[in-house]
């Protein structure tokens, strides 16, 4: 997955501008075939174009997981 995050300060002069490039994938499928339930897992690194309000370069990583009640057939 591919993200282009971009925001304004308060005042609107600044604007910061971040991208992102990540992955999301379940794990284990196989274990949660006969389950209600799934649990996808993500991660992604991203960093900033252009500087910040500070005048730094931002570098950032997130990574996570979801629980997802699957639908009813």
């Amino acid at each position: 997955m591919v993200e282009v995050f971009s925001e304004r300060d308060q005042s609107f002069d600044n604007r910061q501008t971040e991208i992102r490039v990540g992955i999301a994938f379940l794990p284990f499928p196989k274990t949660f075939d006969h389950s209600n339930f799934e649990t996808p897992v993500y991660a992604s690194f991203g960093h900033s174009v252009g500087r910040t309000e500070e005048g730094e370069f931002s570098t950032s990583f997130t990574f996570g997981f979801s629980v997802i009640r699957k639908p009813r057939a």
